[in-house]
């Protein structure tokens, strides 16, 4: 949001850079006053300045993460966490969420197994949501026909199903992409 703009939005003009880990740029999150920047092998977290004649935004110092983005739409926010499917430095493919501007490693190596057999992991589709007392970070693999949740407050995995009454079969719950 930039107050200086007539409509009140940041100017598409304006730019930034990624300086940090230059890599290719895969995806943009907002958590908690700062703004992710991830690419294909790092991230880097930047902060408002509130500067709009200069820098609007500036790398907050020491939060350049080794760990990239491997899928645009996996990043969600839910409170204060952001969450993301990435990869590490040996190249295996892990969820992440955040411990400060520190990445954490969520995924089971069961979990992860399974995404790295599938065929495309990166045509996943993430969104978070609470109910009841717990909060979700969701996974729904589009070509795989597969839902993969994380419950935020129990740290736990499950793989979520629907029944389709009028066939008998189990399909891949979508939430709201459904």
């Amino acid at each position: 949001y930039d107050p200086t703009e007539p409509n009140g939005y940041w100017n598409p003009i304006n730019s930034g850079k990624k300086f940090g880990h230059p890599d290719n740029m895969t995806a943009i999150g907002y958590c908690n006053n700062y703004l992710w920047l991830f690419g294909v092998n790092s991230n880097e977290v930047h902060y408002d300045t509130g500067n709009f004649d200069a820098q609007l935004f500036a790398r907050y110092e020491g939060a350049i993460l080794n760990i990239g983005c491997n899928a645009p739409n996996s990043v969600a926010t839910y409170a204060n966490n952001i969450f993301w499917l990435g990869s590490d430095a040996a190249g295996t493919i892990a969820v992440f969420s955040n411990e400060g501007m520190q990445p954490k490693r969520i995924s089971t190596r069961g979990i992860e197994q399974i995404i790295q057999e599938m065929d495309t992991p990166t045509d996943v589709i993430a969104y978070t949501y609470a109910q009841a007392g717990h909060a979700f970070y969701c996974m729904f693999f589009q070509r795989a026909s597969r839902t993969f949740v994380y419950d935020i407050i129990t740290s736990s995995w499950h793989e979520r199903t629907y029944l389709d009454k009028a066939t008998g079969k189990l399909f891949a719950w979508k939430g709201c992409y459904g």
